[in-house]
């Protein structure tokens, strides 16, 4: 395996080690975990910012899965569990993976959602208009007061980081996969 390929690995397997220990040892306790989580979903939720963030934690997973939904079916797995638990699920699926291995072949609507430019677009769309909302209408003192005392937004928040921070390693697995059967003469 390539060695930056295993420095990709090395670099996944900490960030998700460092995320569970931090949720479970230095994050904050929650309340009412339940009524927030509704209130987020339903764009109800005690600050613009932190309903964005809670927003594209539903989208994050669609960026990625676009590239891991065409791996193995355990890391497809993982991208799909990554709806529910964000990094918690993804991170494993990035040190698991083999970039150097050739995608599977699958159903060529799975193959279109996956390459294609107009979801692409429209993912980007929809990130930056929650991105934009929440930065502009958040207030980020209250935003950072609720990140400090309750334990899910402290989770959500650093998960989302990890899942921002690791996203251009995992495109750039992919690049060099998409490049490597033209060269290897394999089938793209």
């Amino acid at each position: 395996m390539n060695p930056v390929h295993r420095i990709v690995k090395a670099v996944a397997a900490s960030v998700w080690v460092l995320l569970l220990g931090v949720a479970v040892f230095v994050a904050p306790p929650s309340e009412n975990t339940g009524s927030l989580v509704w209130q987020l979903a339903l764009f109800e939720g005690p600050d613009p910012l932190l309903v964005a963030v809670f927003q594209m934690m539903g989208i994050w997973p669609l960026w990625y899965g676009r590239v891991l939904w065409r791996d193995s079916w355990p890391i497809a797995l993982l991208a799909l569990a990554s709806f529910a638990v964000g990094a918690f699920a993804l991170m494993p699926a990035l040190f698991f993976r083999n970039p150097e291995r050739p995608p599977r072949q699958h159903p060529q609507w799975l193959v279109g959602f996956c390459r294609s430019v107009v979801v692409r677009w429209i993912l980007a769309a929809i990130s930056l208009g929650l991105l934009g909302w929440g930065v502009l209408a958040g207030d980020w003192e209250r935003a950072a007061a609720l990140w400090a005392k309750d334990g899910f937004v402290f989770t959500y928040c650093l998960d989302f980081a990890a899942l921002s921070a690791v996203y251009p390693f995992l495109v750039w697995q992919e690049r060099r996969r998409r490049a490597a059967p033209a060269t290897m003469g394999l089938p793209p």
